[in-house]
């Protein structure tokens, strides 16, 4: 099987707040569950509207005082009973806040690992 992934992804869960203009205008609080140089998952509550391709999201870090601006489109959406997980590829981001939010990821990612194998 040929694998579709050019980035690792990192599991590290992170405060999102969703929106979009279209046909429906939605805005949704929810958290990115993993992230990749190239995009992210994310999940928001089931009861909230799904977009129709194009969102922006707001990514908020610990210690910084305003989020982090990304606009993406969804490449996939999984609808559960609580939650809609969707796929987002990366369109643009501010290259100063990328390299803020994939250090934290990596921090983070990379201090659990080493937690993981002192037990």
């Amino acid at each position: 099987m040929k694998k579709r992934r050019k980035f690792i992804r990192f599991n590290v869960p992170l405060r999102v707040e969703l929106s979009a203009k279209g046909n429906i205008a939605l805005s949704s609080r929810g958290q990115a569950l993993d992230f990749s140089r190239e995009g992210l998952r994310v999940s928001i509550p089931s009861n909230d509207s799904i977009p129709d391709n194009s969102v922006e999201l707001k990514v908020f870090l610990p210690n910084r005082y305003s989020p982090v601006l990304i606009h993406g489109k969804i490449i996939w959406i999984s609808s559960g009973d609580r939650d809609v997980e969707m796929g987002l590829k990366i369109k643009e981001i501010d290259a100063s806040g990328k390299a803020e939010i994939l250090d934290y990821i990596y921090k983070v990612w990379k201090d659990k690992k080493s937690n993981g194998r002192k037990r």
